[in-house]
């Protein structure tokens, strides 16, 4: 997926993920742990690593000129009831949603089995990924998603931290689908909310104060409205196990509960040097409380949150959260 939001920096609060599915069983079945970021791409395959790739899976894969090497994992997961998004929802639905629109791409659709219970295979992929897809071109992996013998979807990604996907054509996302993420996520957010439109009549001075009482009363659970929906996705695979397509729930994210307390002291207009047209940012100190020393300790700190309005006529949203300008 070709990033069209560079200048996110790494946001302080890293979160999010998918909620525990009830509605269908699930199982995991275990295989060797890799870690794909540092295994190397021409791994040579052993007879237990051959035996775990199955012949349709490679078939398909082979027909786009990929190779799998090994099975890094597989599972059985009851895919979300929608691919809609609701406001405040931890971004679950955004995964299967975004990388079914790759699937798409080469014929594939998982949407007429929502809610239905599917078996997901984990490849590593021995081919170098597209050259948008650096600097992790060499930790290719292929997703394949069955229902019962069928193949209902497929798509490649480069695992943690980036979470950058393409079709098996190699095709990025925006040429995939055809769209822009804003057009996309316009279509895709749910708008039934009366919650939606109290937000869109805040100034962004109101999002950030509402962001840190929300975050001091109700931890980053109740933060997720004030985000946009770009930057909650973004963090599905950050510090992600590579054994998993993404962190399947708020709670396993990395610092989810560190914060204690966070009380807003200051709020001033920032103009950086290198301010994007469209976008604010106000500089703020916060009085934190912190479990552990991980970017800061306990006392005041300054952050710098930039804002945008990422669907017209919804309201501001908290983009990033960075501790420089």
């Amino acid at each position: 997926m070709s990033n069209p939001r560079k200048h996110l920096i790494l946001c302080v609060f890293v979160l999010l993920l998918i909620p525990s599915l009830t509605a269908c069983r699930h199982q995991s079945t275990e295989v060797p742990s890799v870690d794909v970021a540092t295994d190397p791409v021409d791994t040579a395959l052993n007879p237990v690593q051959e035996a775990n790739i199955d012949a349709k899976d490679q078939g398909l894969l082979r027909r786009y000129n990929w190779t799998a090497t090994f099975l890094i994992n597989s599972w059985d997961e009851c895919l979300p009831q929608k691919l809609s998004y609701r406001l405040g929802d931890y971004p679950t639905n955004l995964y299967w949603a975004y990388n079914n629109e790759l699937a798409k791409d080469i014929g594939l659709d998982i949407e007429p089995y929502l809610g239905q219970e599917v078996s997901i295979r984990l490849y590593k992929i021995a081919e170098d990924m597209p050259d948008f897809m650096n600097p992790q071109r060499a930790n290719g992996r292929a997703t394949i998603i069955r229902s019962g013998e069928k193949i209902i979807g497929a798509w490649l990604d480069v695992g943690r931290h980036s979470g950058q996907s393409c079709s098996l054509s190699s095709k990025s996302w925006e040429r995939a689908s055809g769209q822009t993420w804003e057009e996309w996520i316009a279509n895709t957010l749910e708008r039934d909310d009366p919650e939606l439109t109290r937000i869109a009549a805040l100034t962004p001075e109101q999002v950030v104060s509402e962001y840190y009482a929300a975050l001091d009363q109700h931890g980053l659970e109740g933060t997720l409205r004030f985000r946009t929906i770009w930057s909650l996705r973004s963090y599905l695979s950050s510090n992600m196990d590579d054994t998993l397509i993404y962190i399947p729930k708020l709670s396993d994210t990395f610092g989810y509960d560190n914060i204690l307390a966070a009380k807003l002291l200051h709020i001033e207009p920032y103009s950086p040097a290198d301010a994007i047209p469209g976008k604010v940012c106000f500089a703020v100190t916060v009085d934190l409380r912190v479990k552990e020393i991980i970017t800061h300790d306990d006392g005041p700190a300054t952050f710098f949150i930039f804002l945008e309005e990422e669907i017209p006529g919804t309201g501001w949203r908290i983009a990033s959260i960075n501790t420089g300008a």
